[in-house]
């Protein structure tokens, strides 16, 4: 099982085209319908598809759900981190160093964030189905590839691939 995944992993997929969903972390019923689906765990995958100008990505829950992620993400154009939590930020790796966040000023992708509550004066986090990007295509290229730190609880994914070299991470091929 864990050859066929890593198969799946390093082979260049190609993203098929869909429509615009709704990015809030709960997973329509239709919103995905005609996604490529990529298993990256028995636990967790990977829904993607495209549009004329956006790629919609989905990392989705079968299991324990999570209340954060980064995404690693490089591209022809980009290479950086997407972290996600209560808040929406943004790192760029550039001549081997990492930038500092950038808070709230992600002018070309989005995706759902943690909510919470209060109740009974303790605070709760809402956990979402999936972790859904919406990610504008002008800023990417040709071919991106992935790697997936998802938090609380923590995964690395895919497996045993890391965030210091680009050797196993998921890679997808856009039109």
């Amino acid at each position: 099982m864990i050859a066929f995944l890593l198969m799946t992993v390093l082979a260049i997929t190609p993203v098929p085209d869909g429509k615009c969903i709704l990015i809030n972390g709960q997973l329509g019923e239709r919103e995905w319908s005609g996604s490529a689906t990529m298993p990256l765990d028995p636990t967790t995958e990977l829904r993607f598809h495209q549009d004329g100008e956006n790629l919609f990505l989905a990392i989705v829950f079968l299991g324990p759900r999570h209340t954060g992620i980064d995404l690693h993400l490089k591209s022809r154009d980009r290479h950086g981190l997407l972290h996600v939590s209560s808040a929406l930020g943004e790192r760029t790796y550039s001549d081997e160093e990492w930038s500092e966040f950038s808070w709230g000023r992600n002018a070309w992708w989005t995706a759902n964030t943690i909510g919470s509550i209060v109740e009974e004066g303790r605070q709760r986090f809402l956990k979402p189905d999936a972790f859904e990007f919406q990610l504008d295509r002008r800023d990417l290229g040709p071919e991106i590839s992935l790697f997936i730190h998802l938090k609380r609880p923590e995964k690395l994914l895919p497996q045993g691939a890391s965030a210091a070299t680009l050797d196993g991470w998921i890679q997808l091929k856009l039109d």
